[in-house]
């Protein structure tokens, strides 16, 4: 298997006025640096060949309880954004991962706390070998990726991602 091109965020054409994003717009991250005193919190962009992302649906005792995300979650104390994404992957979905390449930091809000979120764009290297954790888990063409209700962090990124 091939894996995905690499990626760079592109500065996105202003969001609909319909779509208010809690997250502030991908071309703002690229002037935040990271702030100690903010969690941090990473997500992992799995794309397939065949161009098809995986996005996953929270369970009730998870952040954006019903809304699709990427697989995310907290940066522990002493563990870096990679080694975070790549213990996610393995703890939330039951897979290895190699990183593609890492975003810069965007400033997001869940649960009215304002956090710091870094994507990664990363590939499979095991098949899924343990339990995933989430409510529900697919593999969606990049092109029904708007089809989906994502939560605020997310959506800003799923925008950019349709545009490219």
């Amino acid at each position: 298997m091939n894996p995905p091109k690499r990626r760079k965020f592109k500065r996105p054409t202003a969001p609909s006025p319909a779509k208010q994003p809690v997250a502030k717009p991908i071309h703002q991250a690229q002037s935040i640096s990271p702030n100690p005193k903010r969690p941090q919190y990473v997500a992992g962009i799995l794309e397939q060949t065949d161009n098809q992302f995986l996005i996953v649906r929270t369970t009730a005792d998870q952040d954006a309880v019903g809304a699709w995300l990427f697989p995310r979650g907290p940066v522990n104390p002493n563990e870096s954004p990679e080694e975070a994404v790549r213990r996610i992957a393995l703890d939330h979905l039951g897979m290895t991962v190699e990183i593609i390449s890492g975003q810069p930091p965007l400033l997001a809000t869940i649960d009215g706390q304002e956090i710091e979120v870094r994507f990664f764009f990363l590939t499979i290297v095991d098949e899924p070998s343990g339990p995933c954790i989430y409510a529900e888990s697919r593999w969606v063409a990049k092109a029904q990726l708007r089809d989906y209700t994502f939560d605020a962090v997310t959506q800003p990124v799923i925008d950019w991602l349709v545009t490219e």
